[in-house]
Parts: structure tokens; C-alpha cells; sequence
């Protein structure tokens, strides 16, 4: 040994190496890998639970080690090779403790850290009849863990694989890992199979999907998991047939990212230095370039990012899962060629858009949507969304189908619970109840009239126009009265249920209002006054007796709209430093 290269970042993170064969799962036994392990196996350096060296244990852990890769070498060649073998014949693991070189690094790599061989500056995994060699081994699994059989992924006639290996660290699961595809009890034989008989997957193809897989959830950039999300209780993998990392930065940002690191927000650091004028003016900057390869992608051109072509033919992938203990459960899998996914995106995003009062509001993310259906002062399950509802959203949007009923009942649940919320209804949950209708097939003409991106004070449904009414009632009582109590604490689950038996209520006591408010401000009585008539006057002589629940979507689009458009009235007035005329109502807070 020559020299330790230590190949930790600079926050002590380890790096990752693709290898033939990666370090194979292991209980109390011992059991070797190729070309790459921990101090145990590599240099028969093993401690016990206690802290203290077991050399007869270490001894039997490198003879292992040593016997698995030196058989392995015969297949190989070259000069890194014969340096590797001649080293594994000649170690003595009683030495390992006094020697200079490992003395410095010994500590820290006993309790947790793995060894590879570099010789002459490259890896020995990097020789390519090593690599070949370590494949072949890979093809020529133990007789006893393989059936004869028809593989049903590729359709040949093979080898399968009598069991799998465990992917590892999915949020869920057992920390040894949990098995994709699994028969260990005599209720799933059949036919004369067992095992691995009963889903007859080539020994290849099992190595290779679990090897995939948990590279995916085990790789990160920093801090930052480029191949997956965290969508409620459902891990999200995506991927692109070439491999390209930049084709998932490109899906975050589409998705809604602006970011392009994850769709969960990362605890936000509050002493974290203020973004400088500089870094804002390229983050613009790149934001804009980004928008504009995502659109000549959408139009099914190819486009240029980071030097690289980026093709809307290319195939992208997304695998949904989640775990269940030692099971690990397929949410869904969806192959389509990148430029369709940008497009349903696209179309998703165009139905939740939605004025604001200040702006139109940005793309949202899955999870975003997903919180708005969820108490947001809650904690502990209850600040998780419904299991299973961000798989059903997020296949809604990438097929361009409609969003799950389930979706806009939790949206529905928590504007009611939350009447005390002075918001009533927010941004998030109006721009999810205009998408919902937008997209379902059975949406009423009168309730399509409504989904519009801001007030249409044209539109005469009367859900419609309840809801613009009711939120002119509530907020001419809070420039009345102050009260602490008002009318939307007390009355708008009733009103947009059943306006017939609540609204002549509220137009008797807006008149008290009024009244008051014309002692104080008689233009700005005079305002709520002209608003009120031009929405009542569009009104039936006979309101319904109950909404059913499109036209109910319908009262709170109404409720929203009218207030994004006070809160823009408003905002014009400052921006304009006009003088009131005295017969406009105030501006929204």
C-alpha cells in the first residue's frame, strides 16, 4: 500500500463509483464483493460490537475477499491486475494496525467507509477486462438461485433469478431494504412454481433493475437528489434513455420548480445572506433560458442547454413508488417520449392559472397542490396528504387526464374547515377548483363560463355572482363596523350551501352597514352601493335553495375573483396617485 487517497466532498460526503458489482447484502454471515468493500473484507481490519479488534474474524472476511477476487482477476489483465493480486497474496492482515500509511485514516474508516484499488491513477473497476470479468460472473449466477424458464421482460429463454435483491432506502421501508418482487409463502405458488418461478424475471435483468433503482435513490449532487422527489408518501424516480441529467432539471422546472432541485421545499435557513443584485440578474437570466428551451421542446424542436442537444423524441420515464415494511409498491410507470411530457405539464399548468390581484400566478408544484389540501398549522400525519393522492394527481398530469375527485373534495374539506381563515379560499385551492372543472368531462356550461383566469363580470351563474356578492357584503362590513366577528366567519359555508335562506339575512344587515358607513364616508358608501346593484341585478328574482357542488366551485371562483380584482383596483389607484373622487369603495388591505 502506497498511499490512502481520501475521496470524500468537501461536507464529508462520500463519492459514488459505478461498479460491475456493487457490495452484496449481507447479515451475520460472511460474504464477499468484488473490487470494492469495507476494511473488513479488503484488509481483514474487523472490529467487534464491542470496539475491540477480532483478527480471526478479519482473517476469515479478507480469505473470503481474497478468494472471490483473485478468481474473479484470472479472466483479466494488465499491469494494474498483477499489482492487485500479487497484493492480496502477500497481505498479512495482522499488520494492518501498524502500518504508517493507514495509521492517519484507520479510525475513521473502521466504523464506516468502504476501499477500492487505484493503481497508476486509474481505478482497477475502470480496467475493462476487470469490468468484463466482473459481468461474466454477474451472468453466471449460483445453480441454485436460478430457474429455467421464459423471462418476462425480455421474452427470451433463460436463466431467472430464484430471488431478487432488496432495494434500499425508500422512505417506509426496513432499513435492510424491501423486496420489489417476492414469493416466500406457499399461498403464491402455482402451477408447479415457486419463487421466483411465479414471475420468471432473467438473473440478468433482477441484477440490473435493483442495481438501477438504488443508484437513483442513493445518488445526490450536494444535497440534492437528482433522479427523485418526494411526492406525500410516494417516491418519485424519472429518468431519460440517454441518461442526461439535464432532461430531469428541465422536467423540475417545468413541473413548477423553479429551483430545479426538488418539488419539497428545504428548510429555509434564516441567517442565510441576502441574494445579491448580481445572483438575482442570473438567475433571471437563466430562468429565461430555460423557458425558452422548454418551449422549443414543446414545439417539438430540439434546443440546446449546457452545451449539450436536449430532442423531444427522446424517451422519458417516471416510476412511482412507495413502501409498505418489506414490500415495496408500484404507484404507477409512465413511458412517453419527453416533448408529450412537457405538453400535458404545459396544459396542467395553463388550468391552474389564476389572477391573483398582484399577478398571475406562477407554475405551481404537485406539492404545493397537495398542501393546499391539508391544515397547514398541523403536524405529525396530519400535515400529509391523503395516501396514494399524490400518485393519482401527479398520473392525472402527466396522461392529460382529469385530476381525482378525491383532489378537490380535500380542497373543498379544508376551505370549510378553515372559514375562520380571513382568506376563506387561497390562491391555491381557487387555481386547483378552476383546473378540476377545466379538465373534468361532465363540468355544466353554465360552470364552464366561470373557469376563466380572472374576474369575467359578465358571467351570470349564480354560484358565480354569490360568491362576488357575498365578498363584497364581508368586505363592505369590515370597512364599516370592524367587526370582530364578521359575516364570513359566521355565514359562508351557509351561503354557499343554501343562499336562499342566507342571503336575504346579509342584504338587511349590508343595508345597516351602509347606513353606517355613509356617517363617516359617504363616497365610499356610495361605491359598495353602485357594486352591489350591478351584481344583484344580474341575480334571479328566486335564489336557489341549495347549490349542488359544480356551482358551489362556482361561488368560491366568484368569492376569489372579485377579491383579486379589489385588490388590483386598488393597487392601479396607488400606482396612478389619482386623488379619490369619492364615490369608490376603499382599496382591499
Amino acid at each position: 500500500i502506497e498511499s490512502v487517497i481520501d475521496l470524500r466532498t468537501e461536507n464529508k460526503k462520500g463519492q459514488q463509483f459505478m461498479l460491475p458489482i456493487p457490495p452484496a447484502g449481507r447479515t451475520s454471515g460472511i460474504k464477499a464483493a468484488l473490487l470494492c468493500d469495507n476494511i473488513g473484507y479488503v484488509l481483514g481490519c474487523k472490529q467487534d460490537k464491542s470496539g475491540k479488534l477480532n483478527l480471526a474474524r478479519g482473517a476469515q472476511m479478507f480469505e473470503a475477499f481474497k478468494n472471490a477476487n483473485l478468481s474473479m482477476l484470472e479472466q483479466a489483465s494488465g499491469p494494474d491486475v498483477d499489482a492487485i493480486c500479487k497484493f492480496l497474496n502477500k497481505h498479512d492482515t495482522q499488520t494492518v494496525m501498524n502500518n504508517p500509511v493507514l495509521a492517519p485514516y484507520l479510525d475513521e474508516i473502521i466504523q464506516k467507509g468502504n476501499l477500492l484499488f487505484l493503481y497508476q491513477n486509474r481505478y482497477l473497476h475502470d480496467n475493462p477486462s476487470v469490468y468484463a470479468a466482473a459481468d461474466k460472473i454477474l451472468n453466471q449466477p449460483d445453480p441454485a438461485d436460478i430457474i429455467e424458464t421464459v423471462c418476462v421482460d425480455t421474452g427470451m429463454p433463460g436463466q431467472a433469478a430464484r430471488t431478487h435483491d432488496k432495494i434500499k432506502n425508500l422512505p417506509g421501508g426496513q432499513p435492510s431494504g424491501c423486496a420489489l418482487m417476492s414469493a416466500n409463502m406457499e399461498c403464491t405458488n402455482g402451477y408447479g412454481h415457486k419463487q421466483g418461478g411465479s414471475y420468471p424475471v432473467s438473473y440478468l435483468t433482477a441484477q440490473h433493475y435493483v442495481k438501477a433503482i438504488n443508484y437513483m435513490l442513493d445518488y445526490k449532487e450536494g444535497k440534492k437528489h437528482p433522479y427523485q422527489i418526494a411526492l406525500g408518501n410516494t417516491t418519485v424516480l424519472f429518468w431519460s434513455d440517454t441518461g442526461d441529467t439535464d432532461y430531469n432539471d428541465l422536467a423540475r422546472a417545468q413541473m413548477g420548480d423553479t429551483g430545479f432541485l426538488s418539488f419539497t421545499p428545504d428548510n429555509e435557513n434564516e441567517n442565510e445572506t441576502v441574494e445579491t443584485s448580481k445572483t438575482a440578474d442570473n438567475n433571471e437570466s437563466l430562468q429565461k433560458k430555460i423557458e425558452s428551451v422548454l418551449d422549443q421542446l414543446r414545439r417539438g424542436q430540439a434546443a440546446q442547454l449546457n452545451e449539450k442537444s436536449i430532442s423531444p423524441d427522446s424517451r422519458f420515464y417516471i416510476l412511482g413508488l412507495s413502501a409498505n415494511s418489506s414490500r415495496v409498491i408500484v404507484r404507477f410507470f409512465l413511458n412517453q417520449s419527453f416533448g408529450q411530457f412537457l405538453n400535458n405539464v404545459q396544459k396542467h399548468q395553463e388550468r391552474l392559472q389564476i389572477f391573483t390581484g398582484t399577478e398571475y400566478s406562477r407554475p405551481m408544484s404537485v406539492y404545493s397542490m397537495l398542501k393546499a389540501t391539508v391544515n397547514s398549522k398541523a403536524t405529525g400525519d396530519r400535515s400529509k396528504p391523503l395516501p396514494g393522492l399524490a400518485a393519482d394527481v401527479l398520473m392525472a398530469i402527466l396522461n392529460n387526464q382529469p385530476y381525482p375527485q378525491t383532489l378537490l373534495n380535500q380542497v373543498n374539506l379544508r376551505v370549510r374547515a378553515e372559514v375562520q381563515n380571513k382568506a376563506r379560499i387561497s390562491q391555491a385551492q381557487a387555481s386547483i377548483t378552476k383546473a378540476y372543472y377545466t379538465a373534468y368531462p361532465g363540468t355544466k356550461e353554465s360552470v364552464k363560463e366561470v373557469l376563466t383566469v380572472a374576474l369575467n363580470p359578465e358571467n351570470q351563474n349564480v354560484g358565480y355572482l354569490l360568491g362576488r356578492l357575498f365578498y363584497t357584503l364581508e368586505r363592505l362590513q369590515t370597512v364599516a363596523i370592524q367587526a370582530d366577528t364578521g359575516i364570513g366567519a359566521k355565514y359562508f359555508n351557509s351561503a354557499m350551501t343554501t343562499p336562499k335562506m342566507i342571503f336575504p339575512t346579509l342584504t338587511r344587515l349590508s343595508q345597516k352597514h351602509l347606513a353606517k358607513l355613509q356617517k363617516t364616508s359617504k363616497g365610499a358608501a356610495i361605491g359598495f352601493d353602485k357594486a352591489m346593484t350591478e351584481i344583484m341585478d344580474k341575480l334571479p328574482d328566486q335564489l336557489p335553495t341549495h347549490l349542488d357542488m359544480q356551482d358551489q366551485s362556482a361561488f368560491l371562483l366568484g368569492y376569489y375573483h372579485q377579491k383579486a380584482a379589489n385588490i388590483a383596483a386598488g393597487l392601479a389607484k396607488k400606482a396612478e396617485k389619482a386623488e379619490t373622487t369619492g364615490d369608490d369603495m376603499p382599496d382591499e388591505e
